[in-house]
């Protein structure tokens, strides 16, 4: 049978376990909720990184668009320019 002192070890070793169990659950929920966080400026970077490559596919298309579209009057212009020199 135990002694008193053996049991009042015990009791202090039972209670040290516990705090440290309690400080390593908070430690895995702070854990928890910034890889929450991560995971939200990941997102939000996805997001602004596909709006940046459709800005830049919009950038890089914008001139050929324009152009396309205006070659009916870029013709009428060269050959207002070809009819002076000529």
């Amino acid at each position: 049978m135990p002694n008193r002192q053996e049991v009042l070890f015990l009791d202090n070793e039972i209670a040290f376990n516990e705090a440290i169990i309690e400080e390593r659950e908070q430690g895995i929920q702070e854990i928890q909720q910034q890889i929450g966080e991560v995971n939200e400026i990941f997102k939000d970077l996805a997001v602004l990184v596909h709006e940046q490559g459709t800005m830049i596919g919009n950038l890089v298309f914008c001139p050929y668009a324009f152009l396309i579209a205006h070659i009916p009057v870029l013709n009428l212009f060269l050959m207002s320019r070809l009819d002076f020199v000529i």
